[in-house]
């Protein structure tokens, strides 16, 4: 059996939770919905591949780094008509279509069953994955007579009278159903789906008992983190440290409030005084002191001023909220937007990424506009070019503090630079942006990449850095033995460098670093 996952959903009503991330690879308590989708994808098959038409590159090597030592996913980037791509894949039984959506505990080996299981009694072309639909809630619908879906409404926001099931994102699909619509203009699995059943299809409906949620707006996604959260459905890594309370790594709680339901996650940082009730806080996020957030989703990087007072916000990746704003319910602050000290967002207002809101202002209207951010490329030796826009130390420094935020603080790096004029400038940047991002830099000085090679293990490193502004002017990344760090540390750093995905360390919190030119004499 073959499965595949859609990755090409972008909900417009969604911004800007969504304007520079792909709705597949946001973020849930530690998890990614294109993370849940592979999960519930490898519970029935491992023949499983991935459809993608946006940020293709970077999902191509986030399912790299996904592969867990299972059969790798084979990522396809989408250039044409879905159906089209859909009917090439599918075997003659068919094929499972599972939207990079936001679910949990889907039970989609039962699906696979009851479609078997229906082909037997009766010729059905498709068997749709649904959820009992409650009162209010908003998702494609459908309407049911004898197991059978009688009627389908893809409108997402009209409500749920007279329907008796929410599409929860996955069908079993059969070749003979692809085939006729192949050469289709659709754009959506759903819309599909929805022509089939309305114009007298044979869809069977199998209701299961997990949870789905359609994430059509930011408090949608809020509450969608929150609901999965109080689940108990978090990061596979994470650890109940007391009841309702998850962490990704040991941390000091001392002089913290927590109030369950909470997720902190790997490289979050909490100052004393923080009051925490009901809020997921994902990876490198930075809480100040005395700040009070309830109900609030605090994304990677993002970083909380002291005295901060937040209900009910989605504060997005890279955000910096200055001390003593003041978020009100239901407003959403951008990709690396910054509100100023003092400042108000009111309720329900949305800050565009890269926008900022100056000191002590009350911001009551939407924040538009923005400019997205650029990907860096590592070579197949783990380099970086000048032409990627590292050549100058500011940029450099840039850089370094996005690779640092890829590894645990505490970690310790070896530094050195070859000959040319400006290396060991630029090698003076990247030591800073090391220590600032929490990394030891043990800089070694003018050297070869040799020697940088011989003293990350003679030293004790993890990982090793030599810059070249001469002949073949690069910033090299090795970890121990000199080898390249693997692909999925290398898709972690260009993500984190294309979406400035850094962890924002107070000054008290920088790493120190050390000036080690004696010890090249070691080599």
């Amino acid at each position: 059996m073959k499965a595949v996952i859609l990755c090409t959903k972008r909900e417009r009503s969604l911004f800007p939770v969504n304007e520079l991330t792909i709705d597949s690879m946001l973020r849930y308590s530690g998890n990614t919905a294109a993370g849940l989708a592979l999960k519930e994808a490898r519970a029935v098959t491992h023949n499983v591949s991935a459809l993608s038409d946006f940020l293709a590159k970077r999902q191509n090597e986030y399912f790299k780094g996904m592969s867990g030592g299972e059969e790798n996913v084979g990522f396809i980037e989408m250039r044409g008509a879905l159906c089209r791509y859909l009917y090439e894949l599918a075997e003659e039984e068919g094929l499972l279509v599972i939207e990079a959506g936001c679910y949990d505990g889907l039970k989609l080996d039962g699906m696979t069953d009851f479609y078997r299981a229906m082909e037997k009694k009766r010729s059905v072309s498709c068997v749709i994955c649904a959820v009992r639909a409650a009162e209010g809630t908003r998702g494609a619908k459908i309407r049911c007579e004898d197991g059978m879906a009688a009627g389908f409404e893809a409108d997402e926001f009209s409500q749920t009278e007279g329907f008796e099931g929410i599409f929860a994102g996955a069908a079993f699909i059969s070749k003979e159903m692809l085939e006729r619509y192949k050469d289709s203009a659709h754009t959506s699995i759903r819309d599909v789906i929805a022509e089939e059943i309305n114009s007298d299809g044979s869809a069977a409906v199998y209701f299961t008992p997990g949870k789905s949620f359609d994430i059509l707006t930011p408090a949608d996604y809020r509450n969608a983190c929150l609901k999965m959260l109080e689940a108990g459905a978090v990061h596979e890594s994470a650890f109940e440290i007391s009841e309702g309370i998850y962490c990704r790594e040991n941390i000091s709680l001392s002089g913290i409030t927590l109030i369950p339901p909470v997720y902190i996650g790997e490289g979050a940082r909490l100052e004393k005084g923080c009051i925490v009730e009901n809020c997921v806080i994902e990876d490198n996020a930075v809480i100040g002191a005395r700040a009070e957030l309830r109900g609030c989703i605090v994304g990677e990087s993002a970083s909380i001023g002291a005295s901060v007072r937040a209900a009910g916000a989605v504060i997005c990746p890279g955000a910096r909220i200055k001390a003593s704003a003041q978020l009100c319910t239901d407003c959403v602050i951008g990709e690396r937007a910054e509100i100023g000290n003092g400042s108000q967002v009111s309720e329900g207002v949305r800050i565009a990424a890269e926008r900022s809101g100056a000191a002590g202002e009350i911001i009551t209207e939407d924040i538009t506009s923005s400019s997205n951010g650029t990907p860096a490329a590592l070579d197949d030796d783990c380099s970086c070019g000048f032409s990627n826009g590292v050549s100058s130390p500011a940029e450099c420094a840039a850089f370094a503090c996005a690779v640092g935020s890829c590894f645990k603080a505490g970690t310790i790096a070896v530094c050195g630079a070859g000959g040319g004029i400006g290396a060991s400038s630029l090698l003076a940047s990247f030591v800073s942006g090391l220590s600032s991002s929490g990394i030891t830099a043990l800089s070694v000085g003018e050297c070869t990449a040799q020697e940088v090679m011989f003293l990350v293990n003679r030293l004790g490193a993890q990982i090793g850095c030599y810059i070249s502004a001469e002949f073949s002017e690069r910033i090299q990344l090795m970890g121990l033995g000199g080898l390249p760090l693997d692909e999925k540390k290398q898709a972690e750093i260009e993500r984190a460098c294309a979406l400035k995905r850094i962890r924002p360390l107070p000054l008290s919190a920088f790493a120190r670093s050390y000036d080690m030119r004696e010890a090249v004499s070691l080599y």
